[in-house]
């Protein structure tokens, strides 16, 4: 007779526990999906990204010291790519901090992404810049390269 009892009461507590767990995400599921107010409005984007995808010219470019760099650095990668017009001031250097992070924070997959940093004309301390980005490569564009990225790239 002690039995019956016993399963009810199991049975309760089962539930209970159950629903401890469903029913938020039930709630959740509700709220993100039936009501269009809940929907995440904006995007945590720090940077833009070319739409549509734009097909980029094959460029000569060369390093700081001049020495030509072999391949090319805008294809077969992802690549971060921060053009400068040879000053890296203080909106320069966070954005090479953020691109830095970015490629940390991906782990495994870091050696997926490439981090470009493009100068137009003389360029910042190259030592100060390799010593706080070793990942980081930095080429020299020319007057006319930097006029046919800027046809291809919105501003």
């Amino acid at each position: 007779m002690t039995a019956a009892p016993d399963a009810a009461r199991g049975r309760k507590g089962f539930l209970a526990l159950a629903a401890l767990f469903l029913l938020p995400l039930a709630a959740a599921f509700l709220l993100y999906y039936g009501t269009p107010r809940w929907r995440p409005t904006g995007r945590a984007n720090q940077g833009e990204l070319i739409e549509p995808p734009r097909t980029l010219p094959t460029l000569a470019l060369t390093d700081i010291h001049g020495t030509p760099i072999e391949g090319d650095l805008l294809r077969d990668r992802w690549t971060l790519l921060y053009i400068v017009d040879g000053r890296c001031d203080t909106r320069c250097s966070d954005a090479l901090y953020l691109t830095r992070q970015t490629r940390i924070a991906l782990n495994q997959d870091a050696d997926r992404v490439r981090r470009v940093l493009l100068a137009a004309g003389a360029c910042c301390a190259a030592g100060e810049l390799g010593a706080q980005h070793p990942d980081l490569v930095v080429a020299r564009l020319s007057a006319d390269q930097l006029a046919l990225l800027a046809s291809v790239i919105p501003a």
